[in-house]
């Protein structure tokens, strides 16, 4: 069958070195802060040392893999996604958890049809979708193409992420990845190493 228009964010994939992927380290979230972020989007560290959601075009921290903060009436909370100017109690931390190694290769989905010989061309981040608040989820999806971008494509999949892709009568078809089809992409425009275009 066709791969589904559901994008989902990034997911930690491969280490570019090898090893295990989802590596992570803790960044705070500003008390209040008001834009929600989901699980599989692409972050960004700020001034103040904090992370917000990264948008199109923006160099990126890594991967939001959820958070634990105290709510206003003292509860300790762990969710998949931080809610919007979410209130917490005077004096305490709001910890986001983020795969910020450089060195990792992301699962992705394509906005628009792509082929095999897009294996190797650089790629941005598309904010076009809304995560879901219901699943927690992300909608950032990447799109390809452009003389800049802060991804290169290094694998193209097919929505069982490996499986033999498929055309739109669902019959395997290897030179035809097709619409939305999954990626492995590698960050170039990484905050902790890299520059957009240029290999980390």
């Amino acid at each position: 069958m066709a791969n589904p228009d559901a994008p989902f964010g990034f997911k930690p994939w491969k280490h570019g070195a090898g090893g295990m992927p989802g590596r992570t380290n803790e960044y705070l979230i500003a008390s209040a802060y008001a834009t929600s972020i989901f699980y599989g989007d692409l972050v960004k560290q700020v001034a103040d040392g904090t992370i917000e959601l990264a948008g199109e075009g923006d160099a990126f921290i890594g991967i939001f893999l959820g958070c634990n903060y105290t709510a206003a009436d003292g509860s300790v909370v762990f969710s998949q996604m931080w809610t919007a100017s979410t209130a917490t109690k005077t004096g305490t931390l709001r910890k986001a958890i983020v795969a910020d190694d450089p060195n990792m290769h992301y699962l992705c989905q394509a906005t628009a049809t792509i082929a095999l010989a897009d294996i190797g061309q650089l790629a941005d981040m598309d904010n076009a979708q809304a995560g879901s608040s219901t699943t927690k989820i992300s909608g950032q999806a990447i799109v390809i193409g452009g003389a800049e971008g802060g991804f290169r494509v290094v694998d193209v999949l097919d929505v069982q992420h490996g499986y033999p892709i498929r055309n739109a009568a669902g019959n395997p078809d290897f030179a035809l990845p097709g619409a939305n089809a999954y990626c492995v992409v590698k960050p170039l425009e990484h905050q902790l190493g890299g520059s957009a275009g240029t290999e980390v």
